[in-house]
């Protein structure tokens, strides 16, 4: 299993934070994450435990297509998905109350495919960088001109 994470601050409130990650997630997702090509909610209602979504990415020219759902969901702390096909993944995104606004640290897990086994370090630096340009991109999305001056890692940035 390959495992990366990544933490940002964001100056915003806790609760401003949460709703345009979580709550509304099938409206903002392809903002922050621009390989996704298609976003296709498959339950109706508001995002919840239970809820499927279908999408398809185009990364570094390979197109893949998932189906994913949500597993957790904890307002305002925590929202959690994983796969429901293969390659299987789990998402997780963490918002935690800080003075300055909020720290956000979002965690991707991938369970690798024995034929991708030699291609790991690469697959997992590949991975690294998209989890600090997801983190990178929310700052900006959610701060404004401010976040964009600044270069991914310049205000705490950690990835592992």
């Amino acid at each position: 299993m390959l495992r990366t994470h990544s933490t940002i601050l964001i100056r915003r409130k806790i609760e401003d934070v949460y709703q345009f990650v979580a709550v509304e997630f099938f409206d903002n997702y392809p903002k922050w994450s621009p390989e996704v090509r298609e976003l296709e909610k498959l339950t109706s209602g508001q995002i919840r435990v239970g809820v499927t979504a279908r999408q398809v990415r185009q990364d570094a020219g390979h197109r893949s297509e998932a189906l994913f759902q949500v597993t957790d969901l904890r307002p305002p702390h925590e929202l959690r998905f994983a796969s429901l096909s293969k390659p299987h993944f789990h998402v997780r995104y963490l918002f935690e109350p800080v003075a300055a606004g909020t720290r956000l640290t979002f965690s991707f897990q991938l369970e690798l495919p024995l034929f991708l086994r030699p291609l790991r370090g690469r697959i997992h630096d590949t991975l690294e960088r998209g989890a600090r340009q997801i983190v990178h991109n929310l700052k900006m999305l959610l701060e404004g001109d401010a976040a964009a001056e600044q270069e991914p890692g310049a205000d705490g940035t950690a990835s592992g």
